[in-house]
């Protein structure tokens, strides 16, 4: 697959920038307790976040910035999502060690992100496999959150998720640090 070098305007780009920019709105709704409205928003961002992925190949616009974007919007999601349930609301609750790790290792990855840019002067940072299915654990815990407020007999399902995410994302951030 041939990267497209300096190409922004890509429709995979187009797409991981309307995620990026839904973030926030997914926060107020969810903030707000106005969870169908969240959970729709949720679907329609997760299929955009593999409807640009299966674009960029496809369509051969596999890009720098791209590389960058999709990313970024995915953690974006996690970030706001974790921070809006895990720190500012009353009415939902997650663990305390779950927001914790989670937060943790989002501004851990993000921050080291950056440094390697600065000082490699370019975006270089290998992905590993655990690092794929730890944000696989963090939407999936996300979707099962959502979940949890139409069916609450999925909250038992939803505390192993958390357990599971958890260790997933320890083990990133070790893999990551003595990797890159």
């Amino acid at each position: 697959m041939e990267l497209v070098k300096e190409n922004f305007w890509t429709i995979p780009n187009l797409i991981s920038i309307l995620r990026i920019f839904a973030v926030p709105y997914f926060g107020y709704l969810i903030y707000y307790d106005r969870m169908v409205d969240a959970s729709i928003l949720f679907l329609c961002m997760a299929i955009s976040d593999f409807l640009d992925g299966f674009l960029a190949r496809k369509l051969n616009q596999i890009s720098r910035i791209g590389k960058m974007l999709d990313p970024l919007a995915d953690k974006l999601v996690i970030l706001v999502t974790i921070v809006v349930i895990g720190v500012f609301s009353n009415k939902y609750l997650m663990p305390n060690y779950f927001v914790f790790i989670i937060l943790l290792k989002e501004i851990y990855l993000l921050s080291g992100i950056l440094t390697i840019l600065i000082m490699r002067k370019k975006f270089l940072v290998r992905t590993f496999f655990i690092g794929k299915i730890t944000m696989f654990l963090e939407y999936l815990t996300v979707v099962m959150f959502l979940l949890s407020y139409f069916l609450p007999a999925i909250y038992p399902f939803l505390e192993i998720s958390y357990l599971l995410t958890s260790v997933s994302a320890v083990i990133s951030i070790i893999v990551y640090t003595v990797k890159n």
